[in-house]
């Protein structure tokens, strides 16, 4: 996993709910906007502020954190019974 910061892409050591962790010899990433990805996935952004230093890693925790959906976002409901595409009557 890694995540963007800015220009910066930093490899994540370990990522929890709430937070995750990176080497402390990493890129200097004090706080801000984020995404992270698995490989090439998009899985969340959030803004991300530091919490703490302990030894070879850096910590951070989420202020907020949006999961990156693979479509744009829709401003109603999708019915779960709704068309994927529509079919014209002529072709």
């Amino acid at each position: 996993m890694r995540l963007r910061a800015g220009g910066d892409e930093i490899d994540v050591v370990e990522i929890w709910q709430g937070g995750f962790s990176i080497k402390a010899d990493a890129p200097r990433f004090r706080r801000g906007f984020v995404d992270v990805y698995d490989g090439s996935r998009h899985l969340f952004h959030g803004l991300a502020y530091p919490t703490g230093e302990s030894g070879a890693l850096r910590t951070f925790a989420f202020k907020t954190r949006q999961v990156a959906g693979d479509e744009p976002p829709r401003d109603y409901e999708r019915g779960a019974d709704a068309p994927v595409a529509l079919i014209p009557s002529r072709f």
